[in-house]
């Protein structure tokens, strides 16, 4: 390349708004040739403009070509005049690495926070920065240089990002999965990432994994911004120097829940860093391979160990002391506490427990890792809330398997979930009429359960008054369902093609109608037949599994979260104009555009919900599959009153009216209020109903009390995890002896 084609490619940088890149150019060429004064000069007009005096000042000395500079005719040349005055206005531009000190302690701190292996490459920083400067650009942008003694600067590649539209590029939030970033810079990209993988669903986030091969470039960053929030998240992972791939691929083949990353960004501008982003795809690719090959072993190890253990083995081994594993999630807002409820009782009737549980808020569920745990443990029975067999091809046929049916959930109601049932699988819990005839569950192997309460996490025992302070209120609420349906509408539209919007659109509707009627249809049929209903008017076909999905996920969510946050308001008006405590708890509520002044925070599932319910004198119980419910069992067990809004499944589809007078002439109604008794004494259908109901239990206590002992009663004495988990497991025994039975017969033939 000629000095003109250079210089030209220079000016073409330049130009095109690449200031700083033009700069780091000119002086790389510059510092190999001695006379160029039209390079020079668009060095120094750039060093300039980017309010660099200082480097400008150094240039102008150290080259020569630059003294004779008079005006030419080309249209930006500097005049000597006009460039003395610039040089004297304009700011040196170096930043000390002293006055960056707090922000660097402040990164430290939250770097070491989850990584305290980097101990000691924190600890090697200011040798790492020994004769680098650090130099702040009039836009704000940051920039880092050597300079040798004699020598022209060395300008080292970005550190910040200059062309900001690079963000723009990435896929929007929702669709945005786990990513690999190569190159630390500061700059909206890193933000945007972070930001669009942050709590997606409850509390998980996607994994974000940081690669930077430079250590004076990490070590420059660590100054120059504050980037605590972005370390202070254990779900980012730093990885710096040249062997930063390497440990790469060994943090992901020794952990099996870590996502891989599914998106690469490449922002280090360096030949090392161009190499480092190709080889993180091919770890990444290389881990995955190593994963599959692992699981396949251990399949066959557990196909091996498990293929002679059949009913027969079980009826002898099926029993304490064995172990049991509970596998479940911490996406879940009721299945993860059931699952620790169940397996606590279990544990009392003596067996030894364990469970399978994301360790923290990034990780995804992994068959490998249930493999391994699996071979490990050696267990009489998995406990699997809400999920089946089938649905975890890689679980040894011959390992007795307890399904819980929490939630009326696609996967479970279907003839493949029926027809899947095996010898040695159990299941109990709701909609077991329905499960047997309409999708081929056996009668056998199917117990009616409801969810229970924990009598050892929740019970009227005191809270302390540190609680009791904190808590006390009125009236509380608590749920994780805050995010209006509007904007979860809006949100839902990116995560569908664009021909399902006139469906997507036309369900919306229909749902905003439907919760504006006085007594709205249970929302589960009520949303699969909108879904048939949509497509029938738009002319969107969808086929049966994005059906279902449509159906139980966006459908039943706009109903069941309008329906909560509906009531939510006419509590609200209710509070405003009497100015009575009322408390929501939950994530997401302190950025609810009506109800946000009632927020109160996250409460954990155990002791701390347990306290909330105790300190408040009544609770909503809002959920829409009706009164009998964990939530309401919870709320009873603590001694703490709840008001429920009218669900017909809990007066047989009757009003209230009807169904009272029906049981009073002597009738049995249908219903879950033949369990609780007099039940419509804690429900509402309209904010009048709810405004006099609530006035009438502050102002008498003792009537209050006197309705809570008589609900209490019927949980403590029907609904614990004590009678329905030895129920479930005497069951489940009796149905693998059965199995047994000609197994042992055709042995002794």
């Amino acid at each position: 390349m000629t000095l003109d084609e250079l210089t030209d490619q220079v000016v073409a940088a330049y130009q095109s708004g690449r200031t700083y890149h033009a700069v780091q150019q000119a002086h790389q060429a510059l510092s190999q040739i001695s006379a160029a004064p039209r390079l020079s000069e668009f060095a120094l007009r750039a060093l300039l403009e980017l309010g660099l005096g200082g480097p400008a000042r150094e240039l102008l000395q150290l080259r020569p070509d630059l003294a004779s500079i008079t005006k030419q005719k080309e249209p930006r040349a500097l005049a000597r005049a006009d460039l003395e005055v610039m040089l004297r206005e304009t700011p040196n531009g170096r930043v000390r690495w002293e006055d960056c000190a707090d922000a660097f302690r402040r990164n430290v701190t939250a770097l070491l926070k989850h990584r305290p292996h980097l101990c000691e490459l924190a600890d090697s920083v200011p040798g790492v920065l020994s004769g680098v400067h650090l130099y702040r650009t009039t836009d704000g942008h940051y920039h880092i240089s050597r300079r040798r003694p004699g020598q022209l600067r060395e300008w080292l590649p970005n550190l910040t990002n200059e062309i900001e539209q690079a963000a723009l590029r990435l896929p929007p939030r929702g669709q945005l999965g786990p990513t690999a970033i190569v190159g630390a810079r500061v700059g909206p990209l890193m933000r945007r990432v972070y930001e669009d993988t942050d709590n997606l669903f409850l509390s998980y986030s996607h994994s974000l994994y940081v690669l930077e091969p430079d250590p004076v470039r990490f070590a420059a960053w660590l100054h120059c911004a504050d980037h605590r929030r972005l370390l202070d998240d254990d779900r980012v992972y730093v990885l710096v120097g040249g062997d930063a791939v390497d440990r790469f691929g060994d943090l992901l083949a020794t952990e099996a829940n870590l996502p891989l990353p599914v998106l690469y960004v490449n922002q280090s501008e360096t030949a090392l860093g161009e190499r480092m982003a190709r080889q993180v795809g091919e770890v990444a690719e290389k881990v995955e391979q190593q994963r599959r090959s692992e699981l396949d072993r251990c399949v066959g190890r557990l196909g091996q160990r498990y293929e002679g253990r059949d009913a027969a083995y079980w009826s002898k081994h099926f029993r304490p002391p064995g172990r049991i594993l509970g596998i479940t999630s911490r996406y879940t807002t009721v299945l993860q506490h059931s699952t620790r409820d169940a397996l606590c009782t279990l544990r009392e009737m003596g067996y030894e427990t364990h469970v399978l549980i994301e360790a923290k808020d990034h990780h995804q569920y992994s068959h490998l890792e249930t493999c391994r745990r699996i071979l490990e443990l050696d267990p009489v029975m998995i406990l699997l809330l809400d999920h089946l067999r089938y649905e975890n091809p890689h679980l040894p046929a011959n390992l007795p398997m307890l399904t819980w049916i929490q939630d009326p959930m696609p996967n479970l109601l279907c003839r493949r979930a029926g027809e899947s049932i095996g010898p040695l699988d159990f299941v109990c819990g709701y909609n077991r009429p329905s499960c047997i005839t309409e999708f081929g569950y056996p009668a056998d192997a199917f117990v009616t359960t409801d969810i229970p309460v924990s009598t050892r996490v929740f019970h009227d025992g005191e809270v302390d008054a540190a609680s009791a302070a904190r808590y006390a209120c009125d009236l509380c609420f608590v749920s994780n369902a805050s995010e209006p349906i509007d904007r979860f509408y809006r949100s839902q539209l990116g995560n569908y093609p664009p021909a399902h919007r006139p469906l997507l659109e036309w369900i919306y509707d229909r749902a905003v109608e439907c919760l504006e009627r006085e007594s709205p249809p249970e929302f589960g049929p009520a949303a699969r037949e909108m879904v048939k209903e949509a497509m029938a008017e738009t002319g969107v076909s969808l086929d049966p599994e994005h059906e279902k999905h449509v159906g139980s996920y966006f459908a039943y969510r706009l109903l069941d979260w309008g329906h909560r946050q509906q009531t939510l308001e006419w509590v609200a008006a209710w509070v405003r104009r009497t100015g009575r405590v009322f408390r929501i708890f939950g994530r997401g509520w302190e950025e609810h555009p009506t109800l946000a002044e009632f927020s109160a925070g996250v409460v954990e599932h155990g002791e701390p919900l347990r306290c909330v319910y105790r300190a408040s004198k009544m609770a909503l119980q809002l959920i829409p599959e009706g009164f009998k419910h964990q939530r309401a069992l919870e709320i009873l067990a603590c001694g703490t009153l709840p008001l429920t809004r009218y669900c017909a499944v809990d007066f047989s589809e009757l009003p209230i009216e009807t169904y009272v007078a029906q049981r009073e002439a002597g009738g049995h109604p249908d219903g879950f209020a033949t369990i609780f008794p007099r039940l419509e004494r804690v429900v509402f259908r309209t904010p009048a109903e709810f405004e006099a109901l609530a006035e009438r239990y502050l102002a008498d206590e003792p009537q209050r009390r006197e309705v809570l002992a008589e609900l209490r009663q019927v949980v403590l004495g029907e609904y614990t995890y004590d009678a329905v988990m030895r129920k479930v497991i005497e069951s489940f025994r009796e149905r693998i002896a059965r199995q047994a039975v000609p197994q042992m017969a055709d042995g002794l033939a």
